[in-house]
């Protein structure tokens, strides 16, 4: 269980790009996050497999080529967030703000939402 966000820094799953901190690990297995502050990170080419968000900041933050499998969001901020080409399956995203997110060419398969706030979000 990742409590402290810390530990995956630590265990150099990330890398400095220019500007942007791109996590780079390949697979979150069983993971559970809780009340982080993730704001502009860029996540690419990740696997979530069960995995728990709960109380997570991603505003402004940037998804590419990621996976999400039976991964619960729970009181989650997407908000002015960027997700490409992700995929997600069999997730539930409950008390949650997608507000102003841009999915491109994102995929959501057999999802529950609940308490969604998607106000302005774009689909494309």
């Amino acid at each position: 269980m990742i409590e402290n966000f810390n530990k995956i820094i630590n265990n150099k799953s990330f890398e400095k790009v220019g500007p942007l901190t791109v996590i780079q690990r390949k697979n979150f297995l069983n993971e559970v996050v809780r009340s982080h502050n993730l704001i502009g990170l860029a996540f690419a080419h990740l696997t979530f497999l069960n995995c728990n968000f709960i109380d997570i900041d991603f505003r402004h933050t940037l998804f590419i080529c990621c996976d999400f499998k039976n991964c619960n969001f729970i009181e989650t901020i997407f908000l002015k967030s960027e997700l490409e080409n992700c995929n997600f399956k069999n997730c539930k995203i409950v008390q949650s703000d997608l507000g102003k997110a841009n999915f491109i060419e994102s995929n959501f398969t057999d999802c529950h939402f609940d308490s969604v706030m998607m106000a302005a979000a774009i689909f494309t």
